[in-house]
């Protein structure tokens, strides 16, 4: 009984991470479509929507870091 818990444990685990990871990479798309919409509007606006690219790039940095730490 104590083995199917330990692999009971380790799937939750597991699951829990992919879809940590699936969140992260829905971030990136995102930040993908923000640099790519950048690139078709005047340059303040560019500028704008390139910050707030680069800051979920950040974001999702650091966290996908935390996934793969924990």
């Amino acid at each position: 009984m104590t083995s199917q818990n330990t692999a009971a444990d380790a799937y939750n685990r597991w699951s829990g991470k992919a879809d940590s990871y699936t969140s992260v990479l829905t971030i990136l798309a995102v930040a993908f479509f923000l640099f790519g919409l950048a690139q078709a509007l005047s340059l303040c606006l560019r500028l704008l929507f390139a910050i707030f690219g680069i800051v979920a790039v950040a974001a999702e940095g650091t966290w996908m870091l935390l996934i793969l730490i924990v």
